[in-house]
């Protein structure tokens, strides 16, 4: 993804839907720092002169008050006092004014930073479910978490960063005005000088060198975080196998890479700031050596003392405020390479394990037309004609020229061993993967492989499609919930109660137990496989109301003989005559369940 795609996908939404907060920062920051480097500057230095013209008059005065009219000398004492509080009070006044403004600046600060991560964590969730719809299998469940964790942290780090640079820069252009106001030479050195920092900083071998270290550093955290995330989630396999001194070595031996990267950058960054603030003292210095010399030189003789004393405090709030951009500007330039590096990624986690091979046939999402454009599903005889499959990875094809016919209906069992396609079938029916070929499109009348009710499968929309169609799948992802929460994970007809009656009515509460609000743990590791096994056949038979078509991979696999008999009896109950089942298997199966089913298609390797 590039800079500009960037922009669009993840700031545009932002800038528009906070666009007149933005302007209203915007405003505020020009406010606060027009009253902090040019007005009270102006305010202090008058005040001094005040000061002094009043200090030399009054001791006039006093001598007069003492030799004429001592009686009087306590009341002009206090009108002269008061004369000389309004300075101050101003001062003090523009203090309170400049912080009470600050106090409002940091809390816009602290809110837009949040916002935008919080935005741009909804954007990548929502292009995730649109992006794997069809494409599921290649997306890696660890590697996308750390991505998605990493992409907004990064990306507010980045966008707090700008925020925090935006006031300095609006002050080096206050700052800039004021000196070629001052004096144009002054001000035309203090611009170049600039320039060529901003030049030396992003142009230069030294800055670009600061970008390709930031890349390369995300590169390798991005690595790390990625093997950290596939050890814990295979942790189980690493005991099991006595790998945690090899785990252990290889995670160190990263971490080193890691560390010595983070050391160059850091290493790096300070040699450019060390130097882009000695550049920034030597522009200190001209200023006053300037302003000495035209002072100096009665150029500004006219008010001398109140323009040099106005030059010195602007410049040295501009000094500490400036000495505090340039490890900002550095940190900016390594967060824009770690969000393009991050970005990148994380819309690459479907080709982590090998590119797409130029002989396969599987393709990138189609697109789907809206649901209004075909008319709703209303027969769902499947037709497959001339089927040719494989996976990415691979020239092997798992499915080669199938053909036959699935009238509605029907009770299908699908038998062959282990890799044969038996689930592959399944999740192109499913629309999980699709059919590479160009369909229909640019005068082509190639029909798609795959027909449900007279419609090609890739023209049916992936939500109509997956309203009628369920897939129990052979693999038990559960949620970290309880155990009823789980099989009525996506259901919207039964109650909590109702699961309960189930469950007792067809004897798993044997398997599952008497309480069905246990929590199942991170993948279900907290219960039996035989008891994930039942949740998600639960979960799939219980939307037999809304559903037209069963695809059950492996739905016995893992059961003893007595749960099988129960989930029999819940097919027999639940599932009517208009009800297609399809069954994937590659063992015996028992005769009940062999007499229920009226067709066998088998597979072979």
């Amino acid at each position: 993804m590039n800079f500009q795609e960037l922009q669009k996908k993840y700031y545009d939404p932002f800038l528009k839907e906070y666009f007149w907060i933005l302007i209203l920062y915007a405003v505020l920051c020009l406010v606060v720092y027009y009253l902090q480097l040019i007005y009270f500057p102006n305010v202090v230095t008058k005040s001094i002169t005040m000061f002094k013209s009043k200090s030399s008059s009054g001791e006039k005065q006093n001598l007069q008050r003492e030799q004429s009219q001592k009686n009087q000398k306590s009341k002009n004492n206090t009108k002269y006092k008061n004369n000389n509080a309004r300075p101050l009070f101003i001062i003090c006044l523009t203090f309170i004014i400049i912080i009470l403004l600050h106090f409002i600046k940091n809390q816009f600060d602290a809110f837009l930073p949040v916002r935008h991560s919080q935005l741009i964590r909804e954007t990548i969730f929502k292009d995730t479910l649109s992006s794997f719809q069809t494409q599921f299998k290649n997306l890696s469940i660890g590697i996308y978490m750390s991505r998605y964790n990493a992409v907004p942290r990064e990306m507010r780090y980045l966008s707090e960063t700008f925020m925090g640079l935006w006031p300095t820069l609006l002050m080096i252009l206050f700052v800039t005005g004021f000196l070629f106001y001052y004096d144009v030479f002054t001000g035309l050195g203090f611009l170049i000088l600039h320039v060529f920092m901003m030049y030396f900083m992003f142009l230069s071998p030294w800055g670009r060198k600061c970008f390709d270290l930031a890349a390369e550093r995300a590169t390798i955290q991005l690595k790390t975080t990625d093997e950290v995330s596939q050890r814990v989630m295979n942790m189980d396999h690493i005991f099991i196998n006595q790998q945690e001194e090899e785990q252990t070595h290889q995670h160190h031996d990263r971490e080193e890479e890691l560390g010595q990267k983070f050391y160059e950058t850091a290493n790096h960054t300070n040699q450019m700031v060390a130097f882009l603030s000695v550049l920034s003292i030597v522009a200190f210095g001209w200023v006053l050596y300037r302003g000495y010399q035209l002072s100096k030189n009665k150029k500004h003789a006219f008010h001398e003392t109140e323009m040099f004393t106005r030059l010195l405090l602007t410049m040295c709030f501009f000094q500490n405020s400036v000495l505090k951009m340039y490890p900002r500007l550095v940190s900016l330039i390594q967060g824009i390479m770690t969000v393009h590096v991050f970005i990148s990624s994380i819309e690459m986690t479907d080709k982590n394990n090998n590119e797409t091979p130029t002989n396969s046939t599987i393709s990138q999402p189609l697109s789907t037309p809206m649901l209004s454009s075909i008319p709703p599903l209303r027969s769902f005889n499947i037709e497959i004609r001339n089927l040719t499959f494989s996976y990415p990875s691979t020239s092997k094809f798992i499915l080669k020229n199938w053909s036959f016919s699935i009238p509605e209906g029907s009770r299908i069992i699908l038998q062959g061993p282990s890799g044969s396609g038996k689930s592959t079938l399944m999740k192109l029916l499913i629309r999980f993967y699709e059919v590479e070929g160009n369909y229909g499109n640019n005068g082509n009348d190639a029909k798609y492989p795959i027909m449900m009710g007279g419609i090609e499968l890739n023209k049916i929309p992936v939500e109509e499609l997956r309203r009628h169609v369920k897939y129990i799948p052979q693999t038990t992802h559960l949620l970290d919930d309880s155990m009823v929460q789980n099989i009525l994970f996506g259901n919207t007809v039964y109650t909590e109660e109702e699961v309960k009656k189930i469950v007792k009515q067809f004897k798993l509460d044997r398997v599952l137990g008497n309480d069905v609000y246990k929590r199942c743990g991170a993948e279900g590791k907290n219960i039996s496989l035989g008891m994930q096994k039942v949740i998600v056949i639960l979960r799939g038979l219980l939307q037999h109301r809304t559903t037209s078509i069963f695809l059950m991979d492996e739905p016995f696999s893992g059961l003893d003989e007595e749960t099988r008999e129960s989930v029999m009896d819940m097919f027999e109950s639940m599932l009517s005559s208009r009800h297609t089942i399809i069954i994937s298997n590659h063992v015996p199966l028992s005769s009940r369940i062999k007499k229920t089913m009226n067709r066998t298609i088998h597979f072979q390797i």
